[in-house]
């Protein structure tokens, strides 16, 4: 899993992303609430895409092909977002991350949590100020919290909590620290 490539989204990738949404292993995640539609791609992406708001997108490549999309973003950009992060306390700088691997041969080898763990050793430099980066996942998505636990995340609360759907579901909430060393101060 050595051979993990990002670069920005574009329009141009809108089609792969549909193919992707429609996937019974995605639409039967989060990622549900986005219509498998052009329409729907530029609805979740458009903006993204345009820099019109503070999500930054990425497809992910396992060498030239491309396999999945990770974004970022914090937490305090979406006040409906922080709101919901009420029972961890997480401040408005905290980071946080969607994901989704979008072939299904590349699920369940891996790729996922090698995904996660490399994009989220680059995100202290984008967020320099955030103390750790902060997921909620659905309790009865287990592939996606899985992924989140072997690239070193540590879930801190289970219960429910309003998804994307718009009703409260059971959720786990995971929260990996900025580590140690990049807290020191430069001599």
């Amino acid at each position: 899993m050595t051979d993990l490539r990002f670069r920005p989204l574009l329009r141009d990738d809108f089609p792969l992303v549909v193919r992707w949404l429609a996937r019974p292993h995605v639409a039967a995640t989060e990622w549900g609430t986005v219509e498998a539609s052009p329409a729907g791609a530029e609805g979740e992406f458009g903006r993204n895409v345009d820099g019109e708001d503070g999500t930054t997108v990425f497809l992910v490549s396992e060498g030239e092909r491309p396999v999945g999309i990770i974004q970022s973003y914090r937490i305090g950009d979406d006040p409906e977002y922080l709101d919901d992060m009420w029972m961890v306390g997480a401040p408005p700088e905290e980071a946080s991350i969607d994901y989704l691997i979008g072939e299904p041969d590349a699920v369940g080898r891996g790729t996922g949590s090698a995904m996660i763990r490399l994009f989220v050793a680059g995100l202290w430099e984008r967020y320099p100020d955030a103390p750790s980066v902060i997921v909620a996942v659905l309790a009865d998505n287990p592939a996606s919290w899985r992924a989140l636990e072997k690239a070193g995340f540590q879930r801190i609360w289970s219960g429910m909590a309003r998804s994307d759907y718009g009703t409260d579901q059971p959720t786990h909430i995971y929260r990996f620290p900025r580590p140690d060393d990049m807290l020191k101060p430069l001599l």
